[in-house]
């Protein structure tokens, strides 16, 4: 039978082989494992909500091995070994565009420099820094900038690769002028609706959500006009995760 903690994860990541290796003390090792499925180890050792861990059978025993954790102590001790591995072919003359520049398009991207070593991949998105809500969405000295700082780095260091901020899909460029100018174009659009609680009340004046707050106190363009009135004596935060701390 398959082990329950990797066969939960929905990247269906080696779970039990990194733990070992974190263990180990072979965190470059472990990332190696990680980065077989998901090339963002480090942030998914901070947002991950790790069904892994639900199903470990460890609880049974005394309580769940920490892997989101460990995923992360792997990540922020890697030392790049995995890197010698990887192989730089000369450009192939082919090239393709990806919109969108949040986990996704970056996600393609890596995907694209494995499957297609050669291809020149631009990047583009609306907001002139990559990462969208990712980086302007938590507080600015939350530790995920750092990990999507070093993501961004490492796949902006690939040689064919740009990042195109300013630029929207729509007015700026049209989905049918990239089609004639690239051999392949993917659309990595973002998700941010909020979830709504369903209580009443919560679409009155002066309630907002977390990502709105937040994204305007980041200076994030979308929310650069919200009315909030910081004047009030008191404000109620609903909620006791981390964005309700950020």
């Amino acid at each position: 039978s398959q082990v329950p903690c990797k066969h939960t994860c929905p990247a269906g990541i080696d779970v039990p082989r990194y733990v070992q290796l974190v263990g180990l003390g072979k965190y470059s090792e472990a990332v190696a494992v990680v980065r077989e499925k998901l090339p963002f180890p480090g942030i998914l050792g901070r947002a991950c909500f790790s069904p892994c861990e639900s199903a470990c059978r460890r609880k049974h025993l005394d309580e769940p091995v920490s892997i989101r954790s460990l995923k992360r102590i792997a990540a922020d001790n890697d030392t790049g070994l995995w890197r010698q591995y990887s192989k730089q072919l000369p450009p192939t003359g082919k090239k393709a565009a990806i919109i969108g520049a949040g986990p996704s398009g970056f996600y393609a991207a890596e995907a694209l420099q494995k499957a297609h070593p050669g291809i020149a991949i631009d990047l583009f998105d609306r907001l002139p820094t990559p990462f969208g809500l990712v980086r302007g969405g938590v507080a600015p000295d939350h530790p995920k900038i750092k990990s999507v700082t070093k993501v961004f780095e490492r796949i902006a260091s690939q040689p064919g690769f740009r990042f195109l901020g300013h630029v929207e899909i729509g007015s700026d460029l049209t989905v049918a002028e990239l089609r004639e100018q690239y051999d392949a174009v993917i659309a990595t659009f973002g998700a941010r609706t909020d979830r709504p609680l369903g209580i009443p009340g919560e679409h009155l004046a002066g309630s907002h959500a977390a990502t709105e707050l937040v994204g305007w106190y980041n200076g994030h363009p979308d929310y650069a006009e919200l009315p909030f009135d910081l004047s009030q004596s008191a404000a109620a935060v609903i909620g006791i995760g981390n964005v309700a701390m950020d």
